[in-house]
């Protein structure tokens, strides 16, 4: 693995034991790997429950009437599982209007005030038979059952609706087949004998110093296909999580399919992306060297936080010079709205979209967690980032030269140019 050195390696292959050793079959679905996005959030992010999200997860249903309708009307099913993100919305439909009789549905839950003890009860008890399992919260052991219960009553629900239909041949495309809800019915649609495959929202691994919950994406891909966005995640694939090469595909990034736009190279305007809020604490550190160099150079920094940030609350805008944006406001609408020349990143993969879109992004190289390869472009100082960006403006008289290669960087590592997802869906 690439990321043996990390500082939760240890906790992490406990994560891997524990999810094999409670490995429990409902109906030919193991609750584990349905659960293991559950696993990683409490035994490797140390999750703290509520009693409300205890009671929400008991009582929360999935609604299925839109899709058992979209099986009985089309080939292929897409589905979402992420409100609020409509940047991962736009990724999956972007592939979805390619396909041919195909339909996208979001996935909707609603809310009945009962559940089964004893089922819970039961899970409970088969969660507990570990030690790992009692040494934490009540809570937390709790949520656990309650998400075991939460999918084995979805399976019951499953095989009720879609008993009767004959789904063979069917395509089922989720969001994310490793996590959540998705993962769940990507497994019992497995066994109905529906071709399932497993697309990517962004880029994981090769952690220089913790493993992250995204890592789940790479060891529980449930699908039987699987469409890597480039040579490089292909590679990390295999190298990290012993993937078979012959399940993967190439299909290119779903958002980028054309070439990139030329770089900008005026520095005036910046758009600053943070990572999650794993990360904020070293970002911090970041915002005082933003805010001398924009009283000294006159230079304008804006702020996109992560979804997972917690930055604009941990920060006070309201006398910053930087400009916070909401986090509504969808990564690539920032990207291809002119309004910047050039960006800052730090742990987040949106460092290949900055590049796509023209804009040279310089990466913020304290507690880097994700070994992205780039442009020379890192700095830790005030002082780097300024040399940097003189640097940079060398290129205003060669500018092909960098254009070519940003051009390799993108399509090694995320794959623009190349649009392969039609054809590895429907062949």
């Amino acid at each position: 693995m690439s990321f043996e050195s990390a500082i939760n390696f240890k906790t992490y292959r406990k994560y891997l034991n524990l999810k094999n050793k409670l490995r429990y079959d409902y109906n030919g679905i193991d609750l584990a790997i349905v659960c293991a996005i559950d696993f990683i959030e409490i035994f490797i992010d140390d999750r703290k429950i509520t009693l409300r999200k205890l009671a929400e997860i008991l009582f929360k249903r999935l609604k299925l009437r839109q899709i058992k309708k979209t099986f009985c009307n089309y080939d292929y099913l897409f589905t979402s599982d992420v409100p609020g993100r409509k940047d991962h919305e736009q990724l999956i439909q972007n592939i979805q209007n390619d396909i041919p009789n195909s339909s996208y549905t979001k996935l909707e839950y609603y809310f009945i005030p009962y559940f089964n003890p004893i089922r819970f009860y039961k899970f409970l008890k088969h969660l507990r038979k570990e030690e790992e399992i009692r040494n934490v919260f009540f809570l937390q052991q709790f949520y656990l059952a309650a998400k075991f219960t939460f999918y084995a009553r979805l399976i019951d629900k499953l095989e009720y609706t879609f008993n009767k239909m004959d789904l063979d041949g069917k395509r089922y495309i989720p969001l994310n087949s490793s996590a959540y809800t998705e993962s769940a019915l990507t497994m019992y649609f497995n066994n109905k004998k529906v071709n399932t495959f497993h697309i990517f929202h962004g880029f994981f691994g090769n952690y220089k110093q913790k493993i992250a919950n995204d890592v789940v994406n790479g060891d529980n891909i449930t699908a039987h296909n699987i469409l890597a966005m480039s040579e490089k995640q292909k590679e990390d694939l295999v190298r990290d999580f012993l993937l078979d090469k012959n399940r993967i595909s190439i299909t290119g990034h779903p958002k980028y399919k054309g070439l990139p736009a030329k770089p900008k190279l005026t520095f005036k305007k910046c758009l600053v992306l943070n990572g999650i809020s794993t990360y904020d604490e070293s970002f911090l550190s970041l915002l005082p060297i933003l805010e001398e160099i924009s009283e000294e150079t006159g230079i304008e920094f804006s702020i996109k936080p992560h979804p997972l940030s917690k930055i604009s609350k941990r920060y006070d805008f309201s006398k910053s010079k930087i400009n916070i944006i909401d986090k509504t406001i969808g990564i690539k609408d920032l990207l291809s709205s002119a309004k910047f020349d050039f960006a800052i990143t730090h742990n987040t993969s949106s460092y290949y979209e900055c590049l796509y879109h023209g804009l040279i992004a310089f990466r913020w190289d304290i507690e880097t967690n994700m070994q992205f390869t780039g442009l020379d472009d890192k700095f830790a100082s005030k002082k780097e980032l300024l040399a940097k960006i003189e640097a940079f403006k060398i290129y205003s008289d060669n500018a092909d030269v960098l254009y070519n290669n940003i051009k390799k960087i993108l399509e090694y590592n995320i794959g623009i140019g190349i649009n392969n997802y039609s054809k590895e869906i429907t062949k």
